[in-house]
């Protein structure tokens, strides 16, 4: 069920369990080669062992398919600005606006933009406006990234703290995440960075205890 094998990506992904993630994009990919969403989860996971630029012809292929898929769009827009491809990223992030000026991933991806292209307080008021109650733990990561690359970084941190109880991509966040630069010597990201690496540790383990013909049936 290629529903289930997005899912499965995504989790694995946001717990640092980088090669689990890829073989179940490779999984999706097989069983459902005509769904946006398959060529999404095999593009977005090289992100997370520093390889944007691998992710772009696969993340291009799902708007191929589907041309106004919203989270594709934001996923590349994202990619490219991890690639410093930022006239590339303002384009996703217009279309994002198009279709929804107020979604969280909208208002997130323009003010990382801004950010970097050094306008922080446009950055700061777009993202004010989120209400972050309403968010998981992987949105609270993204805007805390903007909330750092805009100056901010106390409340980037703050989210952070809420954020990596539910999304700890160890791997990435101590050497991949560019955006987490800024914070890096704060004692508080440390703290963030020590909790990721023992939940990541931690799932790991738990997934080594599963018997190797169970894992077979989840990926």
């Amino acid at each position: 069920d290629s529903d289930t094998l997005l899912i499965l990506c995504v989790s694995y992904a946001g717990a640092g369990q980088n090669a689990e993630a890829r073989a179940a994009a490779v999984r999706m990919v097989a069983c459902d080669p005509l769904a946006p969403h398959s060529w999404m989860a095999s593009g977005f996971p090289n992100w997370f062992v520093g390889q944007p630029e691998q992710g772009i012809p696969d993340l291009r292929r799902s708007l191929d398919v589907d041309s106004r898929n919203f989270i594709t769009h934001w996923c590349l827009g994202y990619n490219y600005v991890l690639l410093g491809r930022l006239a590339d990223a303002s384009r996703h992030a217009q279309v994002l606006n198009d279709m929804g000026p107020d979604v969280p991933y909208t208002r997130q991806l323009l003010a990382l933009i801004d950010g970097l292209e050094g306008r922080p307080q446009a950055a700061i008021e777009r993202i004010a406006a989120v209400d972050v109650a309403t968010l998981d733990a992987h949105h609270r990561f993204h805007l805390a990234e903007s909330f750092i690359v805009a100056g901010d970084r106390d409340r980037g941190l703050d989210l952070l703290e809420q954020s990596v109880v539910g999304f700890y991509p160890y791997p990435y966040m101590a050497e991949h995440c560019r955006f987490l630069d800024p914070v890096r010597d704060s004692p508080r990201f440390a703290a963030v960075l020590a909790t990721a690496k023992e939940l990541a540790e931690s799932f790991a383990r738990r997934e080594a205890a599963i018997a190797p013909d169970a894992r077979g049936r989840h990926v």
